[in-house]
């Protein structure tokens, strides 16, 4: 890698650096292959994927690693991460509407079951009610 290009994957992966080092695409090795089969097998159709592997060399170590990117433009790139950041807003929102419905039915089904419960109460207080008049219409009678 002799240098980044502002907007395009391997910038916006934050993973490569200048000399890194492109070892395989896609899973072949490219490693001392010549410059055209690696831009054949690096470009492709755009929003399509490639996987490529790196070697990074320091004084201390090397290590290999992998990174996959999107193929295309700058604009394509950009204009597919802002369609992808709209789909998980969609997704997100979807979730949230489905959690306020499920709160919805379930404070209908309070409400509903509250009412039930009145009801009863109301049932049964106007029992007690007939009850005592029952009662102090027998007492009065006694009475008389």
């Amino acid at each position: 890698v002799v240098g980044l290009e502002k907007g395009l994957s391997a910038q916006r992966s934050g993973l490569i650096e200048v000399g890194d080092e492109i070892v395989k695409v896609d899973g072949v090795v490219v490693e001392k292959a010549p410059m055209s089969l690696l831009r054949e097998r690096v470009l492709g159709p755009q929003g399509s994927y490639v996987t490529l592997t790196f070697r990074r060399v320091s004084a201390c170590n090397a290590f290999i690693f992998e990174v996959e990117m999107m193929r295309g433009a700058g604009d394509y790139l950009a204009l597919s991460a802002l369609v992808k950041k709209k789909e998980r807003s969609l997704v997100s929102l979807a979730a949230r509407s489905s959690q306020l419905e499920a709160s919805e039915a379930a404070a209908k089904q309070k409400v509903q079951h509250t009412q039930v419960l009145a009801e009863e109460e109301r049932v049964a207080t106007e029992a007690e009610h007939r009850l005592e008049v029952a009662q102090l219409q027998k007492q009065m009678l006694h009475l008389n």
